[in-house]
């Protein structure tokens, strides 16, 4: 991790200033603790990238195979509002209002 040496440092001079003792695992477990709390909005943010791909990939298909996939779209994204946005806004993006 050459890039990262700078934030290191400068993450263990800060840890360091508020009293917080450093030993070679205190960035490792920062960094799980940092991913285990953003892992839920990581996990939505693929869904809704997972259903814009479904509906990029329901505009070759046709009748109840694009219904369906649409429906699958719709499903992978659930009740999250800016999941839903993200489709209505790809699906107007490509013509299709009645979805």
């Amino acid at each position: 991790m050459r890039g990262m040496s700078g934030i290191t440092d400068a993450l263990v001079q800060l840890l360091d200033t508020l009293g917080v003792p450093v030993h070679p695992w205190t960035l490792p477990a920062l960094a799980l603790v940092v991913l285990s709390v953003l892992s839920p909005f990581i996990v939505r943010n693929l869904k809704t990238g997972k259903a814009r791909k479904l509906l990029k990939r329901s505009r070759i298909l046709d009748g109840h195979a694009r219904l369906a996939m649409e429906q699958r779209a719709l499903d992978e994204v659930g009740d999250h509002a800016m999941g839903l946005v993200a489709v209505a806004e790809e699906s107007l993006r490509m013509g299709r209002k009645g979805l």
